[in-house]
């Protein structure tokens, strides 16, 4: 089969364990783009934690953010947000810290980050990470932004984050609740979900989403993996994970996006200008 667009996750799926993109891997998305198929990177990241990534790669696509909460154009501006009111954002990260006083809750609003202390040292290794730039704010202050939120972001230990993950969701039925890594746990508008994404993506590109290849490797991923033609899960990704994937490839350490790639085959380019024409 011809594929005519690629959705992929950044960390832990492009990025190896050191956070790095490896050369081989950003020229071969290169040259899919270039030939016509959008490589569109979808993330929990903000938009400031994934446009150094385009320009390391040398694309400008459309880009997912907040596993799904916000989608930017190719000229990173929004073009489709699914926010939170910032009193609710606030409740929940009261919430957060009244049940579990050793958790770092934060927040994300557009490409504003949010921090209880940004001595913190979990919060200053994920700036260095991310490259984002955490700005001190208390819940109360939060309650009272003229923004909506895009994600409330939480660092805890693996057992806590198990056990917030259950109450959280429990408690709000109505929003996407879930975990990005055995420390991480993000909670988000109810509709804004990496699969919904890709298919608004796909929608405004006149697609269909089994038209599409997906890269993931952690549970935030699998719907984006079950809705599309192809999901592929990496070789790092946890059990359950990979057994909801049709197919699985090397894991992040080893090039596995870029050596999936290399099996596939692609949108030729003479088709490239439907896509151009869909605002991207």
């Amino acid at each position: 089969m011809i594929w005519q667009a690629v959705f992929c996750d950044i960390d832990g799926t492009l990025l190896d364990s050191r956070h790095q993109l490896p050369p081989a891997t950003a020229a071969k998305i290169r040259a899919v783009s270039d030939s016509g198929t959008p490589f569109i990177l979808v993330s929990a990241r903000s938009p400031g934690g994934v446009f150094p990534i385009q320009d390391r790669i040398g694309i400008r696509r459309p880009l997912v953010c907040y596993g799904g909460a916000l989608v930017l154009g190719k000229d990173r501006q929004p073009v489709h947000s699914l926010g939170l009111d910032p009193s609710r954002v606030a409740a929940l990260k009261k919430r957060i810290l009244a049940g579990w006083p050793d958790a770092a809750p934060t927040v994300y609003s557009y490409d504003n980050w949010y921090v209880e202390s940004a001595a913190d040292p979990r919060i200053i290794l994920e700036a260095e990470i991310t490259g984002a730039v955490p700005t001190e704010a208390t819940s109360d202050q939060l309650g009272r932004m003229e923004t909506e939120a895009h994600k409330l972001f939480c660092i805890a230990s693996p057992d806590h984050i198990e056990e917030m993950h259950a109450v959280l969701a429990a408690e709000n039925p109505d929003l996407a609740v879930t975990r990005s890594s055995p420390i991480f746990l993000e909670v988000t508008n109810g509709l804004a979900t990496k699969a919904n994404a890709v298919r608004y993506l796909c929608q405004a590109m006149r697609l269909s989403p089994a038209d599409a290849v997906a890269f993931g490797d952690n549970y935030n991923d699998v719907d984006m993996l079950e809705c599309v033609g192809l999901g592929i899960a990496m070789a790092n990704a946890p059990e359950e994970v990979r057994a909801r994937a049709r197919r699985v490839t090397a894991g992040n350490d080893e090039e596995g996006v870029r050596l999936a790639l290399e099996e596939l085959e692609f949108q030729p380019v003479t088709n490239s200008v439907r896509f151009e024409r869909a605002f991207f």
